[in-house]
């Protein structure tokens, strides 16, 4: 809701542009040079530029949500309205890797780091809940009519937020996997539960 990447996945897991307006890849060099769109904002009004997607793609690399799909990266260079990466091996499927969200260099630290997704944050009320508003300067229409979205935390199995927030009307929409919690949703009224196939891999080494 808040960030975008070069390229986001549709629903057949196949990398379709977003902040990317295209690319070349050099075979021989193992080099692509993506350009950027121009009419990108970030949702304080600020220009999308190269140097912020190089700060999120490094900062990327060493982090543990995305170092592995980064691994094959030698370079990350930014260059006027272009960033070019440098592979270390080919990687065919190295676009559909770059969803990583682009964050304002210089915010990523902040409770709220800046991104130009469509929505922005509003309120940051630690442990109790966060506000997201719509961005106006979203560079993609027909993007729905909801103006605001109130996020509460709900942490794992046991948590019992979940429940005081259900039962005082404040949940339009949750993702549970504690079935006891499931149970409760179900007598109450004007909720639906639905049951939702997740796939966990299982590994024998």
């Amino acid at each position: 809701l808040l960030y975008e990447g070069l390229f986001r996945l549709d629903s057949h897991f196949e990398a379709q542009n977003s902040l990317c307006q295209s690319y070349t890849y050099d075979p021989q060099e193992l080099r692509y040079v993506f350009t950027l769109r121009p009419d990108v904002t970030f949702s304080d009004g600020s220009p999308l530029t190269a140097a912020d997607v190089k700060a999120s793609l490094d900062r990327a690399k060493t982090s543990e949500r995305y170092a592995a799909r980064l691994s094959s990266v030698a370079s990350v260079t930014a260059w006027e309205d272009s960033v070019t990466i440098t592979l270390l091996a080919p990687n065919a499927a190295f676009p559909a890797l770059l969803d990583i969200p682009i964050v304002k260099k210089g915010t990523e630290q902040d409770p709220a780091p800046i991104g130009t997704g469509p929505f922005k944050v509003e309120t940051v009320k630690l442990g109790e809940y966060t506000t997201l508003v719509k961005n106006a300067d979203y560079f993609l229409t027909g993007t729905g009519n909801i103006e605001k979205i109130y996020m509460y935390p709900s942490t794992d199995a046991g948590d019992t937020n979940l429940i005081t927030n259900a039962q005082a009307g404040n949940i339009d929409y949750a993702f549970c996997k504690d079935s006891a919690q499931v149970q409760q949703l179900q007598t109450m009224e004007g909720y639906k539960v639905e049951t939702v196939n997740v796939t966990f891999p299982r590994y024998i080494f």
